[in-house]
């Protein structure tokens, strides 16, 4: 049991085993991953016609790993869905883009004038949007959003 009283939780994801642990989650063999290092999104890369695949996680200054290889889809998306809940929530933020929040099963509710604290790039001000911007878009400052047409002129300088 961890100092806030909670105990970590082991479920099987094909066949793997995940521990899921307050700040991160655990694969035996390959190691943990805390939630605040983890950029989102999650990306599962499918072989579809055997209905498996397995997914990369991406950390802070570029290292990717590919977890949980031979996994059916479903148990990724399953698995992509907690670990993007688990990721926003050890951000501690309150306000994410449309695309963070949809991976998580969130919806996403307002828009902060930071960058998103799952994938930590601007996204959308328009409220209907909130849509992750394309990387032009956040380097220009000027350019408008793709999904809505708004101007993206208040993401900020990047």
């Amino acid at each position: 049991m961890n100092p806030q009283g909670l105990l970590p939780v082991e479920v099987r994801i094909g066949t793997w085993t995940v521990e899921w642990r307050p700040g991160d989650f655990f694969i035996p063999d390959i190691g943990s991953f805390s939630f605040k290092k983890i950029v989102l999104p999650f990306e599962i890369v499918g072989d579809v016609p055997h209905d498996s695949g397995y997914v990369v996680v991406k950390l802070e200054h570029g290292f990717r790993f590919e977890i949980l290889q031979g996994t059916h889809l479903k148990e990724l998306e399953a698995f992509k869905r907690r670990g993007s809940a688990e990721t926003l929530s050890a951000s501690r933020g309150t306000s994410y883009c449309f695309d963070c929040a949809r991976d998580a099963g969130m919806i996403p509710t307002s828009w902060s004038g930071s960058d998103c604290p799952g994938c930590r790039r601007p996204y959308c001000r328009n409220p209907f949007c909130l849509r992750r911007l394309e990387s032009g878009a956040a380097r220009d400052g000027l350019s408008m959003c793709r999904s809505c047409r708004v101007s993206s002129e208040l993401v900020g300088d990047r």
